[in-house]
């Protein structure tokens, strides 16, 4: 008997392959640089931050949602305390939405995303949870060249260059 919660999907565009255990597949699946549905049981998705999310109890790696860049939460990344005060509310809308929802699934891109973390869109119900996030003001658009000023009323996404000239 397959346990949906353990059930890992493998697809590669419209291209799907036989369900497999997770407990098999799914803490090396990121490394195969292939496009991978990991479906997740909402009890076991443990809430990092806004952007950051790991499975309890299987790979403890952490697994970054590409679509959204969300504020910072740790006193030591944050530039102000507006910044950390969002990235909480981001944190608790994120935490809802995952607890609320009958499905989740990681929808891993094959590519790795900052910090090397397997990185890809979290779905809630079928609906992006970075979108929900986006559309209620608590994240931004998740880009390279660009930092968002969280510290604004209300809070500016891709405000200003990370990188500002001299």
């Amino acid at each position: 008997m397959i346990n949906i919660h353990a059930s890992v999907i493998m697809t590669a565009t419209l291209l799907i392959a036989p369900v497999a255990l997770a407990t098999d597949i799914e803490c090396t699946a990121f490394k195969r640089k292939k496009p991978v549905v990991v479906t997740l049981d909402p009890a076991t998705v443990y809430i990092v931050d806004g952007d950051t999310i790991r499975e309890r109890d299987e790979c403890a790696a952490l697994w970054r949602l590409s679509d959204i860049d969300a504020p910072e939460t740790e006193l030591q990344k944050i530039e102000r305390q507006p910044e950390r005060d969002l990235g909480i509310k981001a944190t608790a809308r994120l935490t809802i939405l995952v607890r609320r929802a009958k499905t989740v699934e990681f929808r891993y891109s094959g590519k790795p995303g900052g910090h090397n973390r397997p990185s890809g869109k979290l779905m809630v119900d079928g609906r992006s949870a970075g979108s929900i996030l986006k559309s209620e003001g608590l994240a931004c658009q998740n880009s390279q060249e660009m930092k968002h000023d969280w510290c604004a009323t209300p809070p500016r996404c891709l405000a200003q260059p990370k990188h500002a000239e001299p």
